[in-house]
């Protein structure tokens, strides 16, 4: 199998937090889930996930981190379900943040926040209901 090197070919990558940290996110070996943490840990920072998991998946690329994502060998995501049938994830949503739940990954800053005034929200609305 080989590394795919996208920095040269993808402008968003010349901005990207992986950028020159290639070996992390390399699907040659047999890495496990917990030889990843490293990667996904840049993962969670970057901006430009949605972006590398579309290219990934354009590309049928096989194995490595890719979106916040491990790939195995089969082209599945870890989560069971195909690359190719995921759907975006709608950013600054309690919905969101459900969606990067059941995936397995980090929820990014935006769809954090917007679960964290749900749950504020909710927890007023019962406070309020209970005292008046």
């Amino acid at each position: 199998m080989k590394i795919i090197n996208i920095c040269n070919t993808e402008p968003w990558t010349e901005h990207a937090p992986c950028r020159g940290k290639h070996e992390l996110f390399d699907p040659r070996g047999t890495k496990r889930r917990a030889e990843y943490a490293e990667a996904l840990a840049i993962c969670a920072t970057c901006p430009f996930t949605q972006e590398c998991w579309e290219y990934a998946n354009r590309n049928d690329t096989r194995g490595g981190v890719w979106g916040g994502v491990i790939f195995n060998e089969h082209h599945k995501f870890e989560g069971g379900q195909t690359g190719k049938g995921r759907e975006p994830i709608t950013h600054g949503t309690p919905s969101g943040y459900k969606q990067h739940t059941r995936r397995g990954e980090p929820a990014c800053t935006e769809c954090r926040l917007a679960n964290n005034r749900y749950a504020a929200d909710k927890r007023n609305a019962r406070t309020k209901g209970l005292t008046a």
